[in-house]
């Protein structure tokens, strides 16, 4: 299994990203009932009787049409009685308190700021789980390359120890350097089994994110390539990572939404005056009978609406606040891991030249070893020496890939690096 198998499998499979696809369809359905509210809704219905011994009797309920919200605050509704051929119509409109486009709409604007954080949470989880494949994945591979490693330093001191025991019949070596191997051999055995429980260990985590039965034997790749790193300038990142973090996206919302409550809070401290016609056609009427009324208020020292103004502004005031802060933080983070990655690849440059090294210096002293010009305890220490090199470039290695994921997750393109898009969010238009 590659990697790319292991994230694509958990996409598919892991529980938590299945719950987040479940919360998915109930944010979409409330989106849809918002936008319900603006539409007509009608009624039909009627009643139908059968008691013994009479005749079957049946009554139409009158037909409505009703708008129970609008973009301009209009509200009314028509029905029409089958029964008595009459028509009623009830129409209301606010014109000064309640009378606020920014009102009116405040509920569909609401339930569309939420869609588009809620998309974006969504995606967040995607990349959450991606993340933590990759670094199960990476952790598991790790620790199968870190017993190849102790398995092939447990060889080289078995070896070590027949030298040494051979040129201590030969009278060229010491008993120090026999007792010697054997401490290695020991330490080595003990680091092979330490490995191995720790291949175990990550091989269940692993497949806990994947979904899958624990005792599913997974085999995956030992060698995996690091991820080819196109990096951009740092005022670009900076400016990917404000357009798509979902924290600043939120702070963004939650300050336009309480500028709005403003306005609201605003008109509602206005007089109140509303238009209410209703007008009735057919039946025993003999004509159309319309009543108009105009009912009017005006508010004096209400401490409430003041009240609700001058705590709106406060509100406001603090969201610029906390946007700046979110703002802040976000260029922070994406400068610090824009400087962690530049550091990363260098560390991974310099682990790779310094394997290099050790390992040539590892040949040179087991030559000088077999020419006896060093003892065994100087050509062990170059040994250890090089595994720690080969233990400390897989961490060298793993720790870049912790920094890019970081990078990337910062700039908003994770899901793009693994060719992974999801649907556009189709909205026309939020305040």
């Amino acid at each position: 299994m590659t990697m790319r198998d292991a994230v694509f499998l958990a996409l598919r499979n892991n529980p938590d990203l299945i719950s987040a696809e479940l919360d998915r369809v109930t944010d979409k359905y409330a989106l849809i009932l918002a936008r319900n509210q603006y539409m007509p809704h009608f009624t039909l219905g009627g009643i139908f009787t059968a008691n013994s011994g009479t005749h079957a009797t049946s009554t139409v309920s009158p037909i409505s049409a009703s708008i129970d919200q609008s973009p301009l605050g209009v509200t009314g509704s028509l029905s029409y009685d089958p029964t008595s051929g009459s028509m009623n119509l009830d129409v209301k409109k606010e014109l000064w308190a309640g009378n606020s486009y920014v009102a009116n709409m405040d509920p569909l604007w609401t339930a569309q700021e939420n869609e588009i954080i809620a998309q974006m949470t969504y995606k967040d989880n995607i990349v959450d789980i991606i993340h933590k494949t990759t670094q199960a994945y990476r952790e598991l591979a790790l620790s199968k390359l870190s017993l190849v490693i102790e398995r092939a330093s447990l060889d080289s001191y078995l070896e070590q120890l027949k030298d040494a025991k051979l040129k201590l019949k030969l009278g060229r070596g010491t008993q120090f350097d026999v007792n010697q191997s054997k401490l290695n051999i020991a330490t080595s055995k003990s680091n092979v089994v330490t490995d191995q429980q720790q291949i175990q260990t990550d091989r269940a985590s692993l497949s806990e994110i994947l979904g899958l039965d624990p005792a599913v034997k997974i085999h995956i790749s030992d060698n995996i390539p690091l991820p080819h790193v196109h990096m951009v300038s740092l005022t670009k990142a900076i400016k990917m990572a404000l357009t798509r973090s979902t924290a600043y996206r939120q702070a963004q919302i939650t300050l336009k939404q309480a500028k709005r409550q403003l306005v609201i809070n605003r008109n509602a401290a206005k007089p109140q005056l509303s238009y209410e016609a209703t007008g009735t056609l057919g039946g025993n009427t003999p004509g159309p009978h319309v009543t108009n009324t105009i009912t009017w208020g005006i508010p004096i020292d209400n401490v409430q609406n003041k009240y609700n103004i001058i705590a709106a502004r406060i509100t406001v005031i603090k969201d610029q606040q906390a946007l700046t802060t979110v703002r802040n933080s976000v260029v922070s983070q994406t400068t610090l891991n824009y400087n962690a990655l530049q550091k990363a690849q260098v560390s991974w440059g310099l682990a790779n030249q310094t394997l290099a090294l050790n390992e040539e210096t590892v040949k040179q002293q087991t030559a000088q070893f077999q020419a006896g010009k060093i003892n065994l305890f100087q050509l062990s220490t170059a040994k250890q020496t090089l595994t720690q090199t080969r233990n400390d470039l897989l961490t060298s290695k793993n720790s870049l890939w912790d920094d890019l994921e970081a990078f990337q997750t910062n700039i908003g393109t994770v899901l793009s690096s693994w060719n992974i898009s999801l649907k556009p969010i189709h909205i026309k238009s939020v305040s």
